[in-house]
């Protein structure tokens, strides 16, 4: 019976880790606004169990993503909340380019 507990909580675990969607390591975080030529967006929030700094860091890459974004400006990120979830929060640009 403890066997299986510990086989359901390692899923459950591994489930819960995120990786990068193709694309999504071209997204850069920062805490500074972005450059004035950049596009708002979005907000982009992740809330998860067992989910670190550098998982929520990843969600919040790949919401942005998702909104067409390659500039996450972070708001807060390992932010407790009740029942041990963590949460992280930002704004999602569109910007040009660097040549």
């Amino acid at each position: 019976m403890q066997k299986s507990f510990y086989v359901v909580l390692f899923t459950v675990i591994l489930a819960s880790c995120a990786s990068l969607k193709p694309g999504a390591e071209k997204v850069r975080i920062g805490k500074s606004d972005p450059e004035k030529n950049c596009k708002e967006l979005g907000d982009v929030v992740t809330s998860a169990a067992f989910c670190d700094e550098a998982c929520q860091k990843i969600v919040l890459k790949n919401k942005a993503l998702e909104l067409g974004g390659n500039y996450v400006r972070l708001e807060s990120l390992g932010v407790q909340l009740e029942g041990g979830a963590t949460n992280g929060s930002g704004t999602a640009y569109s910007c040009p380019e660097s040549k």
